[in-house]
């Protein structure tokens, strides 16, 4: 008895260790296999990013070499989503979605990062503001606030009322991804380059060090802005705005630059450029990627093609009523609070993305005045990155057409980069509306009559 219990309890030891053995094998297997794993998809994601930048850069240097002022960008974009739809015509749609797949990794990184791309114009605001007379200051404040309000509520009940003329229903929308929960080891990767840095900055004084510095303060700031019980009470944006600032005025106070000093630093407006690099801020190099983000863009909206072309009528109809609102309110509201003619003329495109306001602030007459549009601009950002969510809420849009339209034609791409954080399916028809909100308001101003009309409510004719 005592024999048999001693070679059953052997016979099941030796199956326990010969089992234990195979898992530590197998589970070696597994994690030798997830290191070249990791490391492919590391490439590809490198290579799809890189390659959208270079695109974009190589893009912006033709472009700027032929003499084209119009935003390198935004043909980059429409020159993508005519390629892939060519493509998709001649060759077929599965062709078509091997380009799509061939950057997938890029389009999945940027929309976790969205927002980081467009925060740098948000964390320069108080240097921004200062370039309006306090006078002026309020008066400001209430277009934008106002404006905003009043141009988005606008935009959705304009886009469901054309949807309701022409009887187009709204079919099932695919459920948007929404991006995947940060690794902890971002948040220690980040914070360990933002301690290093700052030490660096400190002892040495250089402004490459300051640089990184406040890149990885603004990266960090946006982490900490993303966790779960931080993004219920506040938008990302604002968060990282804020935390931003705090960490210009701590890193001014120990280098002596000061929190104005630092934020001049943080934003050079210098260009990019290899021989340019080490002049460049941390907002700087951060919208950087602007340019490739809004490449990408040309994927999500062919990818959407399908309901963007039989919502045309309510897309086209919904961005051109919002931005002759937009304008037209913009430049009544100047003149009834009394604002200068220049300072009306530097408000009136509000509601598009600077690269497309200054050109609109020149045709109507005021070109001096492009730094006020730009923050114009830039507040009208912050209201709307803070309030597009619960405004649209509050007059029933609910669907992703109608709020990714109205949020990015009244507050261009900071509003795109709130809302598409927790509602990713309403990304294609913000980036169309980003896109063809600032397009369709520049050609109205250059046509005479709507050019005269609003030079004269604002007092300029």
């Amino acid at each position: 008895m005592t024999r048999t219990n001693r070679r059953s309890s052997a016979t099941t030891g030796g199956r326990s260790r010969g089992a234990v053995a195979r898992s530590s094998a197998d589970s070696s297997a597994s994690a030798t296999a997830s290191a070249p794993t990791a490391l492919g998809a590391g490439v590809k994601l490198a290579g799809s990013v890189g390659g959208l930048f270079v695109a974009d850069k190589w893009l912006e240097h033709a472009l700027c070499a032929a003499g084209v002022t119009f935003p390198s960008a935004l043909i980059g974009m429409f020159g993508v989503l005519t390629a892939l739809l060519v493509t998709e015509r001649l060759v077929g749609e599965e062709a078509a979605n091997e380009m799509v797949g061939a950057v997938s990794p890029a389009l999945s990184w940027i929309a976790s990062w969205l927002p980081v791309f467009y925060v740098p114009s948000l964390v320069v605001t108080p240097l921004v503001v200062t370039k309006i007379a306090p006078s002026a200051l309020v008066k400001v404040l209430a277009i934008v606030v106002v404006g905003f309000v009043t141009t988005i509520a606008f935009s959705a009940t304009s886009a469901n009322a054309i949807r309701g003329m022409t009887g187009t229903t709204l079919l099932p929308q695919p459920a948007g991804k929404p991006a995947p929960p940060t690794e902890a080891y971002v948040y220690k990767l980040w914070g360990g380059a933002l301690a290093v840095a700052a030490v660096s900055a400190m002892v040495s004084g250089e402004n490459a060090a300051k640089m990184i510095t406040m890149v990885a303060a603004t990266v960090c700031s946006f982490l900490v802005g993303n966790t779960p019980k931080i993004k219920a009470k506040m938008n990302p944006i604002v968060t990282t705005a804020v935390l931003s600032n705090i960490a210009a005025t701590a890193l001014g106070a120990v280098t002596g630059d000061g929190w104005m000093g630092t934020l001049s630093l943080y934003r050079t407006g210098v260009p990019f450029g290899l021989e340019s690099i080490s002049l460049l801020g941390a907002g700087d190099l951060l919208m950087t990627f602007l340019g490739s983000v809004i490449l990408s863009f040309a994927f999500k909206v062919f990818e959407a093609r399908r309901i963007i072309a039989r919502h045309a009528v309510e897309i086209f109809g919904c961005l051109i009523s919002t931005s002759v609102f937009a304008m037209f309110t913009t430049a009544f509201a100047g003149k009834l609070l009394g604002l200068s003619a220049a300072l009306s003329a530097a408000l009136v495109p509000r509601s598009v993305t600077v690269a497309l306001a200054i050109p609109v602030t020149t045709l109507l007459g005021h070109p001096e005045m492009v730094s006020v549009t730009a923050a114009g601009v830039v507040l009208t950002g912050l209201i709307g990155s803070s309030l597009c969510v619960s405004i649209l809420n509050k007059v029933g849009a609910k669907d992703p057409i109608t709020r990714g339209l109205a949020t990015a034609a009244s507050a261009h791409g900071l509003g795109t980069a709130a809302l598409v954080g927790g509602e990713p399916n309403a990304l294609p028809y913000c980036a169309l509306a980003y896109a063809l909100s600032g397009i369709i308001s520049s050609v109205l101003v250059a046509i005479p009559v709507v050019q005269v009309a609003l030079m004269s409510i604002i007092g300029a004719a």
